[in-house]
């Protein structure tokens, strides 16, 4: 049940809990720009895996190029490492239909430092389509059965899938169970859907879906009004998140700046917000 006293904590285990999927999400993750240390909460960024399918992509690209637009076979297989400069990699095996922009694959993650401050060790199933021509991904799905995140001094165990479809908006729908290894405590993330759409300079995020949080039970989060990030920027400038748990009460999350945050209360459910308290967003 939602209360004074804990409209805080629902608020940022909701914020936080979106914030892992974000950067789960692949190209609607957050970017820290090369430095792995700092949270950027769900600043949309093209992130190191979509790269590496991209360059699958133009590879496969060139061979048509070289060969008249003739494939030179059906499926072609690309693999590789990539070294995140931190001390982590992860490699890859694809397999690609050179005709139909189809492929299947895995990676390996061994302590990548991918992005929102995180560290993952694990292996991903991956599948979904290239428009070979474009060079551009279509539709990227990953699943995991056992992804480990570490970030400071957390740790959580993570299963499940990330759907992905490219575009503007772009849209994420993900289910995940999260597990932090140390406390015991779980949080699940059921078919939660980021949309994603860049402007010049800025790009605003809607999310919506149902998280099940270990302390308070399950909660249903809408996006009232987009977050909005300018380019490179950590926190949001603006944007309403609303959070409904149990007898229909409610946390309104509001970001009133790139530093400050609100949290409105209404407890009892008659649609009254009866409590406003700001908080800094770290």
């Amino acid at each position: 049940m939602i209360t004074d006293n804990n409209a805080y904590d629902i608020a940022m285990d909701v914020y936080e809990a979106g914030d892992v999927s974000a950067s789960l999400s692949l190209p609607l993750g957050p970017s820290t720009e090369g430095a792995p240390g700092g949270s950027t909460a769900s600043s949309p960024r093209i992130l190191s895996l979509v790269r590496t399918l991209q360059g699958v992509a133009d590879d496969l690209q060139a061979r048509q190029g070289a060969s008249g637009g003739a494939a030179l076979r059906t499926v072609v297989t690309e693999s590789g490492t990539f070294d995140d400069g931190f001390g982590g990699s992860f490699s890859y095996t694809l397999s690609v239909d050179d005709q139909t922009g189809d492929f299947t694959g895995t990676f390996t993650f061994a302590d990548f430092h991918g992005d929102a401050g995180m560290s993952m060790s694990g292996s991903m199933v991956a599948s979904g389509n290239f428009d070979i021509a474009a060079g551009t991904f279509i539709r990227l799905r990953f699943s995991f059965p056992s992804l480990t995140i570490t970030d400071g001094a957390s740790s959580a165990t993570a299963s499940g899938s990330i759907d992905l479809w490219a575009g503007n908006p772009s849209t994420a729908i993900v289910n995940l169970y999260l597990a932090d290894d140390f406390t015991g405590k779980t949080v699940w993330i059921d078919h939660f859907t980021f949309n994603v759409t860049e402007g010049a300079g800025f790009s605003d995020v809607t999310e919506s879906g149902t998280i099940y949080l270990h302390d308070y039970g399950f909660v249903v989060v809408s996006t009232a009004t987009p977050f909005t990030f300018a380019t490179g920027s950590a926190t949001p400038s603006s944007g309403v998140l609303v959070i409904t748990g149990r007898s229909n009460g409610k946390v309104r999350l509001t970001a009133i700046d790139t530093t400050t945050c609100s949290i409105d209360v209404d407890a009892d459910g008659d649609g009254v917000y009866e409590s406003t308290y700001l908080y800094p967003w770290s």
